[in-house]
């Protein structure tokens, strides 16, 4: 790796604030937008009521979140942003285990999760510059699964 490139990457970065935050559903794969046809013969697009269902879970999940954080900075930020996300989902086993099987991790689970939070933890997800994920199976309390979101919101 590039010498300056490296310096850069290891360069310790202060924090306006860091969010823990836990979401008890189960981790859903992000579904292409639909087309239909309207009673004029106009086609329009719609997303799927199971995904939108999904991010608002997601967002009223957050919130009650950050009730209990005390926000040090402004959301939404438009601030660099980092995130630390875990998706697991539930599995009668006694260990945890890395998921290997579909979905798929970068494009189908994290999508969903980062539009969700547009306008309301950050103005648009092309601010996060880093990301660091993975998918687990665990045997879960609720039946579901859960996913942890750690957001880092970088000073300015």
């Amino acid at each position: 790796m590039d010498k300056k490139i490296e310096e850069f990457l290891n360069t310790e970065q202060m924090y306006a604030d860091i969010i823990n935050i836990s979401i008890p559903i189960k981790p859903t794969s992000w579904q292409s937008t639909r087309f239909a046809m309207n009673n004029n013969g106009k086609m329009y697009a719609y997303q799927p009521k199971k995904i939108k269902d999904y991010k608002d879970s997601i967002v009223f999940y957050t919130k009650k979140c950050l009730e209990n954080h005390k926000l040090k900075c402004n959301i939404p930020t438009t601030n660099k942003v980092k995130i630390n996300v875990c998706f697991i989902f539930n599995k009668k086993i006694k260990d945890i285990e890395y998921k290997t099987t579909k979905p798929d991790l970068a494009d189908n689970l994290m999508k969903p999760l980062m539009d969700a939070l547009n306008m309301f933890i950050w103005v648009d997800d092309s601010q996060i510059i880093e990301v660091e994920s993975r998918k687990i199976n665990m045997q879960c309390e609720n039946d579901e699964g859960y996913i942890t979101l750690q957001v880092f919101i970088l000073n300015d």
